[in-house]
């Protein structure tokens, strides 16, 4: 076997651990699948570079070079879409464009590189393995990544910049980081380099292996993709009959269930990365937010939901920390329960009672009168008796 192959098949197995365990830990999440489809193109990207340094032709190398082109045709758009989940920008996604956005170029470009030739114009034989010596097309694809890849970072970065909870914070620190170092060695690499003639082994996938590895290490240490729906317990929370919302520490809504949907009108799609107060009136954020911090949970406070129709639903609203083992706090969870029933049931009471006391009041007034008409009766009678002894 070529030893310089070696590398490339390792940093395969790496990265399908870091898929397996970033699956396991939340099939469910979003984030966390996209991550994954992430990560599973780097894969395929290193066992295909495995297969090429150690194939015996240069046909069979050009083969499998056209083969795994797919995995860095579309490593652009799963690391744009995984920016714009963790930076909230979930709302961009639910135009169907987006997806054309994100994806439609890889498709292009797949089919160009294997019935165009765009990437590879030979494949030659170096100490390492066999190179591919790369086709004009391939600057026109490799200013596309970087572009992907820098708009990607303006989302991460917003969030830096934004945040002012250290956890977050940090977060997106590692991904930044994560996400630079691939993309400076890539560049130099796989751009600078054979700009200049310079014949190069290609460093990228164990790059991008350390991006992987940087992002899962910011999983396991500060969280990252840590507030979930199944963090949440979303198979218990979906029979709830009270609604339920999760909001990050800058209170933009992360989660909420179905019962949340079915009160306010709106689909999940339309809530996930808004702020709080678009469903809940201002007062939380006035009053409400600062009590819930200082305290760490608040309990049956009147408040009121915003319907996508423009209605106001009364609520008794009760909030609690949600906070990580180092007592950071990772979100807030809210709960609502509808109080119009509630209240329609006390307003009915409170007109039965004023009824019944109506009638009271009556039965009272009578009972006044028929005592008087009795006690007057019997008095006439005793009169009459009077006079009837004197005569």
């Amino acid at each position: 076997m070529n030893p310089y192959a070696v590398p490339s098949l390792l940093a395969f197995l790496v990265d399908v651990a870091l898929v397996a365990f970033v699956l396991s830990a939340n099939p469910k999440s979003r984030l966390n699948r996209v991550f994954a489809l992430l990560i599973s193109m780097v894969a395929a990207w290193g066992f295909g570079e495995f297969i090429w340094r150690a194939s015996p032709n240069a046909e069979t190398a050009a083969l499998w070079m056209k083969i795994i082109a797919f995995s860095w045709c579309f490593l652009a758009g799963f690391y744009l879409h995984f920016a714009l989940i963790f930076s909230g920008k979930e709302g961009i996604l639910k135009h169907k464009l987006s997806y054309v956005f994100l994806y439609g170029p890889g498709f292009v470009f797949y089919y160009l590189g294997w019935f165009q030739d765009l990437f590879t114009r030979e494949m030659v034989l170096m100490d390492w393995g066999y190179s591919s010596v790369m086709a004009k097309g391939y600057w026109i694809y490799l200013a596309w990544l970087g572009s992907y890849f820098i708009l990607g970072l303006i989302f991460v970065f917003g969030v830096l910049k934004k945040a002012t909870h250290r956890l977050v914070r940090k977060q997106a620190l590692f991904l930044i980081i994560g996400t630079l170092i691939p993309l400076t060695i890539g560049t130099i690499n796989d751009g600078i380099l054979p700009m200049l003639k310079v014949p190069t082994m290609g460093l990228t996938t164990l790059s991008s292996t350390g991006m992987a590895g940087i992002i899962t290490y910011a999983i396991i240490k500060y969280q990252l993709m840590a507030i979930t729906p199944a963090a949440t317990a979303e198979s218990i929370i979906a029979t709830m009959t009270d609604s339920l919302t999760v909001i990050d520490p800058q209170a933009h809504i992360l989660m909420v269930n179905q019962a949340c949907l079915d009160l306010l009108g709106y689909g999940r799609a339309e809530l996930i990365g808004r702020p709080f107060n678009f469903i809940c009136d201002e007062r939380f954020k006035e009053m409400m937010l600062g009590r819930l911090v200082e305290k760490g949970s608040i309990r049956d406070v009147d408040l009121s939901y915003c319907t996508k129709s423009g209605g106001k639903i009364p609520v008794s609203f009760s909030g609690s920390l949600m906070r990580d083992g180092q007592g950071e706090v990772l979100g807030i969870l809210c709960l609502a329960r509808d109080m119009r029933e509630r209240i329609k049931a006390e307003e009915c009471s409170e007109r039965l009672n004023k009824e019944l006391e109506k009638k009271i009041e009556a039965l009272e007034e009578f009972k006044r009168i028929t005592v008087d008409r009795e006690l007057k009766m019997i008095e006439l009678k005793n009169r009459i008796k009077e006079l009837g002894g004197r005569s």
